[in-house]
């Protein structure tokens, strides 16, 4: 999905070449960075310590570390959505973080389950 860069604004937009599905939108911080208590929702989405990919129909898995994700609020402005199902709408929980570096031990093949 590509993204563009005016300012504080990220403009994102997408569509499908297969499908009629289109996303169009823009986002831009709405507060100062804040790192979030341990216990809230946003600290539970974004303490994660590993990586998930697939390659080649193959499922990859690293394990990294990082430091707490410095946060911010976001807010967004949704123009086009035809991307998700119908009815699907997506709860106003929105954050951004300009960088954060981390550490990845090396990348093994995921366990089949």
């Amino acid at each position: 999905m590509p993204a563009r860069c005016k300012g504080e604004v990220v403009e994102y937009f997408s569509k499908r070449k297969r499908a009629a599905a289109e996303f169009v939108g823009v986002y831009h911080p709405g507060r100062d960075v804040e790192l979030r208590k341990k216990g809230t929702i946003e600290h539970r989405l974004t303490e994660r310590y590993c990586l998930f990919t697939i390659f080649c129909n193959t499922g990859y898995v690293g394990e990294i570390h990082h430091a707490p994700w410095p946060l911010q609020d976001a807010e967004a402005e949704v123009r086009v959505n035809t991307m998700a199902a119908a009815g699907i709408t997506l709860p106003p929980l929105l954050h951004l973080a300009r960088r954060l570096e981390v550490i990845i031990w090396p990348i093994k093949r995921a366990a089949r389950v």
